[in-house]
């Protein structure tokens, strides 16, 4: 089956309602997507509310909190990682997934633009991202379309696997860390 997860906080600025929308929008063309979602929070009972009420009792599961171990097999299992945050700090999922070889579609805000090495191409388009898609953030028409784009198009999917797995060696701790003492001390 077609597996879409995300890994949150379930708080409001996660935007979780936006992805149970969009996996609703989704289920006509594509009816055995299933949604993963890992994590806790105060917006928990609303989101299963939300996903009862669509009707998505079988392609949207809640599993709670679960063990790093877990959260690593959850992710290379996956598809897709889906990060639909108004608000980010740093945003390591996205890092962990790609790191697995799952590509992400992520809300189009500046955190998530400098993580996967976003490049303005021109006016009229969105940002290029490496390793995933951006969608426009609140809009869950977009994420869906999105989502799409990536379960149908392998040949583009291929390419986002193979970008995410390359742009995450910039993550590597010890480069990290020699650029840091390069900073400090030159």
């Amino acid at each position: 089956n077609p597996t879409v997860l995300c890994i949150a906080r379930l708080v409001k600025y996660k935007r979780i309602q936006d992805l149970i929308l969009a996996v609703y929008l989704l289920k006509d063309k594509i009816p055995d997507i299933k949604l993963i979602v890992v994590g806790e929070g105060p917006t928990q009972r609303q989101l299963q509310l939300q996903a009862t009420s669509y009707k998505l009792q079988a392609n949207v599961q809640f599993i709670g909190r679960v063990s790093e171990e877990k959260k690593l097999e959850l992710l290379s299992k996956s598809h897709i990682h889906v990060l639909p945050s108004s608000v980010e700090g740093f945003g390591l999922v996205t890092i962990e997934a790609l790191a697995v070889g799952t590509p992400v579609v992520n809300a189009d805000i500046p955190i998530n633009r400098e993580i996967l090495n976003g490049q303005k191409a021109d006016r009229l388009s969105g940002w290029q991202v490496k390793g995933g898609l951006l969608f426009s953030s609140g809009d869950y028409v977009d994420l869906a379309e999105k989502i799409e784009q990536l379960l149908t198009d392998h040949e583009l999917y291929d390419k986002k696997v193979k970008e995410g797995l390359d742009l995450i060696k910039k993550y590597d701790w010890d480069k990290v860390n020699k650029e840091y003492e390069h900073l400090l001390f030159n």
